[in-house]
């Protein structure tokens, strides 16, 4: 007989759901409403320039990033709710669940950091215009190419997408081709350390424009597939509640 699922099963589901939405919001408002961080700053500006955006707004960078810097934490849980789903795929908690959480780890490890180098680069903008340049660039170069540590996440999705055959699938097929969709818009972000200006530069199409907004669609959808999972949990665990007894 088939174990009943436990309330707090979709409850935490369902909350993985919201720390997804919750990242992509407060990433959102962080690194564009506050920091104003869109578009991105120009690879090929002189030190002098990036030095002037620092010197004039480092109040509103230093906000913007340490919003950035909370919105790592709304990954994980996300990221173990996943985990979650793909361990029920595999039956245990197997390679796909795992590297899903390390990829978890991996994806917040790459928003925590380049939001700390840009705070670096905005606590003394009495620097010389070269350092300041530095830690912009450190930020901007692991923000946008550092995405490999990000990809055990779409893979492992799209791993367990092909591997569920149940008739409610979580992460259904077409999921997983969307998901290749995005590892390829994504593989061009790794040339942005080559290129100053153009499409494949940290402002271009191919640099940061395609991969970010494919990223952010992607994100979205995956949490609303584990709402509707949790959703769908919850209306098992209902209909195997049994009736109390008339007294």
């Amino acid at each position: 007989m088939a174990e009943t699922p436990s309330p707090i099963n979709y409850k935490a589901q369902l909350f993985g759901f919201w720390s997804g939405v919750a990242y992509v919001v407060l990433l959102g408002i962080g690194f564009q409403l506050i920091a104003g961080y869109l578009p991105p700053h120009n690879p090929a500006a002189t030190a002098i320039e990036v030095a002037t955006i620092y010197q004039r707004d480092s109040i509103a960078i230093k906000m913007g990033m340490i919003l950035c810097m909370f919105s790592a934490i709304c990954y994980l849980p996300f990221s173990i709710s996943i985990a979650t789903e793909l361990e029920r795929i595999e039956g245990r908690l197997g390679m796909l669940s795992l590297s899903q959480l390390m990829g978890g780890m991996g994806t917040c490890v790459l928003t925590f950091y380049p939001a700390m180098w840009w705070l670096s680069a905005a606590y003394r903008v009495d620097r010389t215009p070269d350092l300041i340049m530095m830690l912009n660039d450190a930020a901007w170069l692991q923000f946008v190419g550092g995405l490999s540590m990000f990809m055990p996440c779409v893979l492992s999705i799209i791993a367990g997408s092909f591997a569920d055959t149940r008739q409610h699938p979580v992460f259904p097929r077409w999921c997983a081709y969307f998901s290749i969709w995005l590892a390829i818009f994504v593989l061009p972000g790794q040339l942005v350390f080559f290129f100053y200006s153009g499409p494949f530069a940290w402002n271009g199409l191919f640099g940061f424009w395609l991969p970010v907004g494919a990223l952010v669609v992607w994100l979205l959808t995956i949490a609303i597939l584990l709402r509707q999972s949790a959703l769908r949990l919850k209306k098992e665990a209902q209909s195997e509640t049994p009736e109390s007894p008339i007294s």
